[in-house]
């Protein structure tokens, strides 16, 4: 039997699949699904995961390769797994999966009847089926679970219109891709949305110092997220969160060109400004240096990406910035 350390047997409870033990996770913040990472424990007995579950889940194996063995048409079956290898298992299934180790997995949830609106809003047929899928691979839902989980771990908050945008790609993709539900053409209807995305259009500008979810923003064309994505890149040709981003950098570049020299002078201060340097603090000369020899040490900015964002006129002189050292030879 494997024995776990003590630091993971602490871990909080999925709230996915309660015998499993959580990371990270998105919690409650996101409508309708959840994204966690989660380890299992291979000790966990079959019984114990048997139940059904009551939403549809992918799961994708974080680092490590692993074998898995699980149930489909009344066989018992086994298979290695890579971190490229996905499972998606519809809700009301029960494979009672029983990995041969610990196994640091990735899960995405999604309430049936939130996948349900998604394809209603795209279109599709009111009455939908996902199939129970095992090892098998797509790079673009693996690159969407993974991007998703990632929002959940950093030290700063999610930005919330980009997950929710990531969430609906994803949920289209499943529809599309693996429901065998087409997905009817939207053009005439949202012919007669446009007066909703003109209103949207305002509130966005009107509101893009602050932080916007794409819940918010739906609810200024009263539709549901899934609706308003697909009425609103049918019409504006952009996802909401590419939108504002782009209205974001337009309303920078704006401020930029109206006060140059004020921002200018910011920008070289906190950005292209070296530290000081010390002589005494260098390495140790080496021991072929020659007298007289020099070192010249370039002196990075401290924002990289900012300073090369903004293009400043002093950020070519941070560059070029370069120190003499005396050597002394031995």
């Amino acid at each position: 039997m494997t024995t776990l350390p003590v630091s993971e047997t602490t871990l909080a409870a999925s709230l996915i699949k309660p015998q499993l033990r959580s990371f990270s996770s998105s919690g409650r913040k996101l409508q309708g699904v959840i994204v966690e990472r989660d380890l299992e424990d291979a000790t966990v007995s079959i019984e114990a995961k048997a139940s059904a579950g009551t939403k549809h889940v992918l799961v994708l194996p974080v680092r490590t390769a692993g074998r898995l063995a699980w149930t489909s048409s009344g066989r018992r079956r086994e298979a290695l797994y890579t971190p490229r290898d996905l499972i998606l298992n519809p809700a009301g299934n029960s494979p009672s999966p029983q990995w041969k180790a610990p196994m640091e997995l990735l899960l995405f949830a999604i309430e049936p009847k939130h996948l349900l609106h998604a394809a209603e809003s795209a279109g599709a047929r009111p009455t939908l089926d996902l199939p129970e899928r095992f090892c098998f691979k797509d790079g673009l839902l693996e690159q969407l679970v993974r991007t998703l989980a990632r929002q959940f771990e950093s030290d700063l908050p999610p930005d919330l219109l980009y997950t929710e945008s990531l969430t609906q790609t994803l949920l289209l993709h499943l529809i599309r891709r693996y429901s065998g539900r087409p997905i009817a053409s939207q053009r005439r209807r949202h012919a007669t949305a446009e007066p909703r995305v003109e209103r949207v259009v305002e509130f966005i500008q009107a509101n893009l110092p602050h932080a916007l979810s794409l819940a918010q923003i739906a609810s200024e064309a009263d539709l549901n997220t899934s609706q308003f994505c697909n009425i609103f890149k049918n019409i504006v040709g952009l996802s909401p969160h590419q939108y504002v981003v782009g209205q974001r950098v337009e309303k920078a570049l704006t401020l930029l060109g109206n006060n140059p020299v004020r921002l200018r002078d910011r920008v070289t201060d906190r950005i292209c400004r070296p530290e000081p340097f010390d002589p005494h603090a260098a390495a140790a000369p080496r021991s072929d240096a020659s007298s007289g020899a020099t070192l010249t040490r370039p002196v990075m900015p401290r924002i990289m990406p900012a300073r090369a964002q903004l293009g400043c006129a002093a950020a070519t002189s941070c560059e070029s910035t370069q120190y003499t050292i005396p050597v002394s030879s031995k």
